[in-house]
């Protein structure tokens, strides 16, 4: 009979994926239902196939047993129940892996075992501990939320079973930021007030070469010229800034 586990490691489970009725596309890109259950679950899905939560919960039991037989078979040294809750968070999440298809902490895509696995068998449960941090990307990003669920599975993983396990810090939100368009857009304004009245004294002057039986009025003018200032600015700070490098 598979062995129960932790409660602390169910909440962490619950509290990271959350529960959506609705199929979805997770963080990583793949079809998912329920508490992040992806089994049997395809592209055709997404926003049409629902579940009940009854069937969600039952869906987080058999995830839930299948990570914990991935812990129980790879995992040679004694373990806390704590300690063992965390990696099966931890697998509920990434997957055991699959050499030539993906890392998890079982099997690196290359084949071999995680560092965390390695550092686990060898008995340096602190060093293992350690690498939790470094599961936090999805699809080749740096994702906040998995820092959040990391830190809470290393802190499970630290906590002797008969201490309450601390709730650790959450991870602090960047204040938001103008985006670069509207940044952009703010300092077109500048340079528009600066560039604006030359370009707009040029405007009229040409418009009422063409047409002086119609002059423009100035007001149109500096109207004018501003617009075609701060687009201007628009477009070369567009055509020169630097892409952002992925994580």
């Amino acid at each position: 009979m598979t062995k129960a586990v932790c409660q602390a490691a169910i909440d962490i489970i619950k509290q990271a994926e959350g529960l959506r009725l609705t199929a979805y596309r997770c963080s990583a890109g793949k079809p998912s239902i329920g508490f992040g259950s992806t089994k049997g679950v395809t592209e055709s899905d997404i926003g049409k196939r629902t579940i009940t939560e009854a069937e969600a919960e039952q869906r987080l039991v058999e995830d839930v047993a299948y990570a914990a037989d991935q812990v129980d078979r790879a995992v040679t040294v004694p373990l806390t129940d704590n300690q063992r809750g965390a990696l099966i968070s931890l697998v509920y999440n990434t997957g055991p892996g699959a050499k030539g298809v993906k890392s998890g902490i079982i099997v690196l895509k290359e084949g071999g075992p995680s560092t965390l696995l390695r550092r686990l068998n060898d008995r340096n449960y602190a060093a293992a501990a350690a690498e939790f941090d470094k599961w936090v990307f999805a699809g080749g990003k740096k994702l906040a939320g998995l820092i959040t669920r990391r830190a809470a599975e290393k802190a499970l993983f630290l906590t002797p079973d008969n201490e309450v396990v601390p709730v650790p810090e959450p991870v602090p939100t960047p204040a938001p930021t103008l985006t670069p368009a509207v940044s952009r857009v703010g300092s077109g304004a500048a340079v528009s007030a600066l560039a604006g009245a030359p370009a707009a004294w040029i405007i009229a002057a040409v418009w009422n070469a063409v047409l002086p039986q119609s002059p423009m009025p100035i007001e149109v003018a500096m109207a004018v010229g501003s617009g075609i200032s701060t687009g201007l600015y628009l477009l070369v700070d567009w055509l020169s800034r630097e892409k952002q490098p992925s994580l």
